[in-house]
């Protein structure tokens, strides 16, 4: 037997051994499910932001824009 097939060998030898020497004791188990709910609960956090030249400007702009969004998920059903 010549050096190459005998390294070859060897690393075959070690490779089964170790395969088995490591699966003692072991339990594999794979498996993979699917579920399809219609979902009860949503959390949703939206954030909107406005510049104007008063607090009460910038206030009344975004107000706007929360009751936009709110009138879109509604009509979405959410």
């Amino acid at each position: 037997m010549d050096f190459k097939n005998l390294v070859l060998s060897l690393l075959l030898v070690a490779i089964v051994a170790s395969q088995t020497c490591c699966e003692l004791n072991t339990l594999k188990v794979t498996g993979n499910g699917d579920a399809k709910l219609q979902a009860d609960l949503a959390t949703i956090q939206i954030g909107a932001t406005t510049q104007a030249a008063t607090t009460s400007e910038a206030l009344n702009l975004l107000n706007q824009k929360i009751n936009q969004l709110i009138t879109i998920m509604q009509s979405l059903g959410i």
